[in-house]
Formats: structure tokens, sequence, C-alpha cells
């Protein structure tokens, strides 16, 4: 019990503030797929000319790793949708306000009333 509420704790860390490890899993998933397509044609072009030593077994293997990297692609996908989601959801802004203007909303009487205002108070600073 002592060890599993860091580890608990470390995964939520993780898993909850980023879409990385989804990321993680398409890139994996691409390069499981190639590497399998790699090893397809490697054992297919050594087959052809040295001749084939365990039938089936250079095929299962292949269409295994393959496989298996279609799913990882798909996995990362879909965790990539729903990541977007999320952040959706969350309604935050894509971007961050460094400043604002107070004659936002007013009349240009007003803004022009508020400007003679600041001048004479800065004047008066002076």
């Amino acid at each position: 019990m002592a060890v599993q509420l860091p580890l608990n704790y470390g995964m939520d860390g993780l898993i909850s503030f980023n879409n990385r490890p989804l990321r993680i899993a398409l890139w994996l998933g691409m390069m499981l797929t190639g590497l399998a397509a790699v090893y397809a044609v490697w054992v297919t072009v050594a087959a052809l000319s040295q001749g084939v030593t365990a039938p089936g077994y250079v095929t299962l293997v292949a269409i295994i790793v393959g496989l298996g990297g279609v799913q990882m692609v798909m996995l990362g996908l879909i965790g990539e949708y729903i990541g977007r989601i999320y952040y959706e959801t969350k309604r935050r802004p894509h971007f961050l306000v460094k400043e604002t203007h107070r004659s936002f909303g007013r009349s240009a009487a007003e803004r022009a009333a508020a400007e003679r205002v600041r001048v004479a108070t800065t004047e008066r600073e002076r």
C-alpha cells in the first residue's frame, strides 16, 4: 500500500496534464509498422535467395508485428482525437491576453473624455 500511492500519483501526473503518451503510441505504432514492412521485405529476399528454413515462421512474425503496429497507430489516432476533445471541453482559450484596453465598449466621446482626463493627470504629475 505504501508503494502503490506514489505510483498512482506518478501515473496521474504523467497522464492527466498532457496527451504526450498518446502521441508516443502513435509514433511507436508507425515505427513498428515500418519495421515490420522492412523485416518482411528482408525475409522475403532472404527466402528467395537462400531458401526457406522454417516454413510459416517468417510470415507469422511479420504479420504479428505489422498488425501490432497498425493497432498502435489506430490507438494513437483515437487517443489524439480524445485528447483534442478533452482540451476543447475545458473551454480554455488558445491564446493568452497580454494586456487589455479600457476603452473597449465605450463610445468615441467617452474615449475622448477619458483621454483628456489621462493627459491632464499626467501633466499635473510632472
